[in-house]
């Protein structure tokens, strides 16, 4: 096996590294759906989800979340996000990868031992707002070991999360 190559683009004469990308070859790690939803107007959710200094309030495992750079939220956005996984804390930069307001966004890790892509979309419901949440990951190394593990640790926050954010959201209702 190659060791990974590094790749990079341009973006208005800035040379970032670009978000992993999951190999198509290699069999996922993590792969999870879960919908919710939340008595509330589809904006309000959208504008709280997208705003990544929010995230530490829904999120049990997230420390603090930011932005990096200036300027409106929307593709790519990059997040510094400190969080805790497996005992340590960690920080990851996830870049948005797609951004449509009221619709969607995806993301992608920049950095760690696990690869992720997750995608939130929203849509109209009787009763409010359908949230979908979508995570897909694959890992390096010995994380590579452990993906039933792993998979279990992220199914349980993202329902976690999910219920945290209805009870947060509806009770601004």
């Amino acid at each position: 096996m190659s060791p990974p190559r590094l790749s990079v683009y341009a973006t208005s004469g800035t040379v970032k590294r670009r978000p992993r990308d999951i190999q198509e070859n290699r069999p996922l790690l993590i792969r999870i759906e879960h919908s919710i939803v939340i008595d509330r107007p589809l904006d309000d959710v959208f504008a709280y989800l997208a705003a990544p200094w929010n995230m530490a309030e829904w999120q049990e495992a997230v420390l603090d979340a930011s932005a990096i750079g200036d300027g409106p939220i929307g593709a790519d956005t990059r997040v510094r996000v400190r969080r805790r996984f497996m005992g340590q804390i960690v920080t990851l930069v996830l870049e948005t990868t797609e951004f449509k307001p009221n619709e969607r966004f995806s993301f992608a890790s920049e950095s760690g031992p696990v690869a992720l892509r997750g995608t939130v979309a929203v849509e109209p419901h009787e009763r409010g707002t359908s949230a979908v949440f979508t995570v897909s990951g694959e890992a390096e190394g010995l994380f590579s070991l452990m993906g039933p593990f792993i998979e279990q640790i992220v199914r349980k926050e993202t329902v976690d999360n999910a219920s945290r954010l209805k009870e947060i959201l509806e009770g601004r209702g």
